[in-house]
């Protein structure tokens, strides 16, 4: 584990509760990337402000965003999340997360082990059972990353399915997670965009 990851006091836990058990597995297993990955895939950290940040998962149609911080080099609080319905983050998300890293500066006792959840959830680090946990979100990470680039580069579901001779209804299932693209037409898909891979 690379990362220890809290929630302060029951944000977090509230807002899971709210969310369908699929979309909770989804959420779980990008946090599981996060703290085991020593370098996070940048799609899900974005830099709001005031040394806040938003942890962002998407699911289906539905984007999920979790405000953090950084407590020195491995420890990661979480604290208010919410689903998001609008293109930017909502001005009054921003002022409540701010309002609560202050909160969390003055005491942090009111935690909730976000860390042993995922432990109970994928078994320990080094575990058959987590590293198959891994190699999922890792396939969800590449087929959020296919579908933002596809809307970057302004080509619609029915001309990538052109273009690289499959259907429609394949790239959508691709996009949402449902259906894991072979290596050949993963680069097939992004050389349609005009896009490279780059390995490091």
């Amino acid at each position: 584990m690379v990362r220890e990851i809290i929630a302060y006091k029951d944000y977090y836990r509230d807002f899971m509760a709210k969310l369908s058990e699929k979309e909770q597995m989804k959420i779980r297993r990008a946090l599981l990337l996060f703290s085991d990955t020593e370098r996070i895939p940048s799609h899900f950290i974005k830099y709001i402000e005031d040394d806040i940040y938003e942890f962002r998962v998407n699911y289906g149609n539905n984007e999920f965003r979790i405000f953090f911080i950084y407590d020195g080099e491995r420890l990661v609080i979480l604290f208010n999340a919410f689903r998001k319905k609008s293109q930017k983050t909502p001005r009054s998300e921003i002022l409540k997360a701010k309002r609560l890293k202050m909160s969390i500066m003055k005491t942090k006792m009111q935690t909730y082990n976000v860390s042993e959840e995922l432990n109970r959830t994928f078994g320990e680090p080094g575990t058959e059972s987590r590293r198959a946990a891994e190699d999922q979100a890792w396939e969800e990470y590449n087929a959020q990353i296919l579908l933002d680039a596809r809307k970057e580069s302004g080509m619609t579901q029915s001309e990538l399915a052109d273009k690289i001779g499959a259907d429609k209804s394949y790239i959508s299932r691709v996009e949402r997670g449902l259906t894991i693209p072979s290596i050949s037409t993963f680069y097939r898909m992004v050389s349609a965009m005009g896009l490279t891979v780059e390995l490091r």
